[in-house]
């Protein structure tokens, strides 16, 4: 419940501070809107009043800070409150994630009430069960009310509930996001001499069950952490196998998630467990509302991977989210990546339609995520993917390995859009197929010739651009992929319609006059509109080996009597990331924003709010 800052303060009889009183940084709001209201409350200003104080527990050893601490308890060792309050900027919205800090503020500081205010709104909360449930209040405790607690002792909070404060009163940024993926990437390999991506594979086991251990505190589902430094210490006391403990936890987490074969373990040695257990135990890791998995999954690649490898499981965040927002997915529509490495451009899509249509609840969230499907020929990256949309829309059950280019194993559902594009065509594909680890490396003759009649065998014309007159031809691996994804749209009954397709080529798609490369343009101009071609930096993609001019095309699948329109161009520099011999190191986006507003305004459509979430 929101109560008006303006509201209160007339009820207070107290002015309003001028426009220009609270404007600037959130310490004007606090000294002249915050602190008049406590002293009409009854609290004496300023000894009643700490600011910015420092709260940390021993069982953590972590140090918080909100902007005041109210009515201090005298007899403890640490500090504690009575009643903690945090102050926002003029323009910062009061979220539930707000909330929740405020709560896990309450819980370092064994206050009994919280107050989290802007300019506009304020929050008063009492929590009543632990730091994740609490009720909210119509008026600031008055003084003589809190003092009746203060006299007594500080509202008592349990070791997990300390715990869990003390992980959401820390943001998770990208830089920490990017500091833990890398040191726990060191950890597995200096101990475990694996692969790049089973290193990885095995790290997100561990860190699937550690979010889903915080995501049934958080959702009162159980009332303990089992996954913590201070649990595992514990156990490790007694003599319990730390290895059956952590493996039991990973069991439960199979059961819900029906991801992993049955016998599957977390295969790391325990001291590694330990260690990353311990660094990932102050920081937040389930959450709705941020890709937290997506980000770790990113920086871990970034960081670790280079070549061909890297290529099968990211494309960079930035490039993504500028292409899925061009593509713009609604709600009810087919989405399909049949490359879908990790799965970045499917969370993309969700976190886009979320935004779009405010989905808050799991059920609108898992209602917009039905329809979104991926394919990879890497169990890796399959299973990867599986995880995150788990985790952010419950339709893991819709990611499949196999061969996209293959009609053996080929999924019903794309078979139907294949053989029945008109009532089975797909809605939006978004998608980076394989340029191939170097330029000039292709598939050869053979594999054309014996996958072309695999399709003929089952009804489908496929791979036109592998005829050559009555031979085969060699192919470069994206070009097999630009034909099955533009075969997969949806065909439109009338003008205008039709499913949209955006997707990552190679310059040389658009330009070259030898091999295949004219077939599929003629392909792309028959049954396709094209809406926009977006160049990109040389060398965008070298960390994978790749040294191509990169381009994104916005195709949409086109009606017979629909003809060619003028076509939206733009060249785009900053992408996000900076491309160096073997990684990327972050850098601008504006170009990429800015041909995204371009875009729109072409359009004239209004984009969704807030997109970088």
């Amino acid at each position: 419940m929101k109560l008006l800052v303006k509201d209160v303060m007339e009820a207070a009889g107290i002015s309003l501070p001028a426009p220009q009183q609270i404007a600037g940084h959130e310490d004007n709001i606090g000294e002249n809107m915050f602190v008049p209201l406590m002293a009409h409350a009854g609290y004496d200003v300023p000894g009643d009043l700490f600011r910015k104080p420092t709260l940390s527990h021993a069982i953590v050893g972590q140090s918080r800070a909100p902007d005041f601490g109210i009515l201090r308890y005298q007899d403890e060792p640490r500090q504690l409150f009575g009643m903690v309050a945090d102050v926002k900027g003029t323009g910062v919205v009061l979220t539930p994630k707000l909330e929740e800090k405020l709560a896990g503020y309450c819980g370092l500081a064994g206050a009994s009430f919280g107050i989290l205010m802007n300019d506009v709104e304020m929050v008063i909360l009492r929590p009543k069960n632990g730091v994740v449930d609490w009720d909210y209040l119509g008026e600031i405790p008055a003084k003589h009310e809190l003092l009746q607690k203060v006299h007594k002792r500080p509202t008592q909070y349990s070791e997990p509930h300390i715990i869990y404060a003390t992980r959401i009163t820390e943001e998770i940024t990208e830089s920490t996001v990017e500091t833990l993926a890398k040191r726990c990437h060191e950890i597995i390999r200096s101990r475990k001499g694996m692969a790049v991506p089973d290193r990885l594979y095995e790290f997100s086991k561990l860190l699937l069950t550690r979010i889903m251990d915080e995501r049934a505190f958080a959702e009162k589902r159980q009332n303990v952490l089992h996954l913590t430094t201070t649990e595992l210490d514990d156990l490790q006391s007694r003599n319990v196998d730390l290895s059956a403990h952590v493996n039991k936890l990973f069991h439960a987490v199979k059961a819900d998630v029906g991801i992993f074969k049955a016998k599957e373990t977390i295969d790391l040695p325990i001291d590694v467990i330990q260690q990353m257990v311990q660094m990932l135990d102050q920081f937040p890791m389930w959450s709705r509302e941020i890709d937290v998995l997506g980000q770790v999954y990113e920086k871990f690649l970034v960081k670790t991977m280079t070549g061909q490898e890297l290529g099968q499981f990211f494309t960079p965040r930035p490039i993504v989210q500028t292409i899925v927002s061009m593509v713009d997915p609604g709600r009810g529509q087919s989405i399909l990546d049949p490359a879908c490495g990790s799965g970045g451009f499917l969370i993309n899509s969700l976190m886009y339609m979320k935004q779009k249509y405010q989905a808050r609840t799991a059920k609108e969230i898992r209602a917009l995520a039905q329809r979104i499907r991926g394919v990879d020929i890497f169990e890796t990256a399959t299973k990867l993917c599986q995880i995150n949309l788990f985790l952010h829309g419950d339709c893991h059950d819709n990611v499949v390995r196999c061969d996209s280019l293959d009609a053996d194993g080929f999924p019903d559902f794309m078979m139907e859009a294949l053989k029945h594009p008109e009532k089975d065509g797909l809605d939006c594909i978004v998608t980076n197929p394989p340029f191939g680890a170097k330029e000039g490396t292709r598939l050869d003759s053979e594999w054309s010739e014996k996958l072309t009649q695999r399709w003929q065998r089952r009804g489908v014309k496929m791979f036109e651009c592998a005829v050559a007159g009555s031979r085969y031809r060699d192919l470069q691996p994206q070009s097999p992929f630009v034909e099955l994804c533009i075969k997969l749209l949806k065909r439109p009954r009338i003008p205008g319609g039709g499913g949209r397709l955006g997707i990552v080529v190679d310059n040389g798609l658009l330009s070259n006059v030898q091999k295949e490369e004219p077939a599929i343009r003629s392909i792309i101009r028959r049954e396709c509109i094209i809406e926009a071609i977006v160049g990109m930096p040389k060398g965008t993609f070298k960390p994978y080996g790749s040294n191509v001019i990169p381009d994104f095309l916005i195709l949409r699948r086109k009606h017979p009597t629909e003809t060619q329109g003028p076509v939206f161009r733009a060249e785009v520099l900053k992408i996000g990331l900076m491309p160096g011999m073997g990684s990327y190191k972050e850098a601008s986006d504006a170009d990429l924003k800015q041909t995204l507003t371009a875009w729109r305004r072409w359009r004239g459509v209004e984009g969704v709010a807030n997109e970088s979430a």
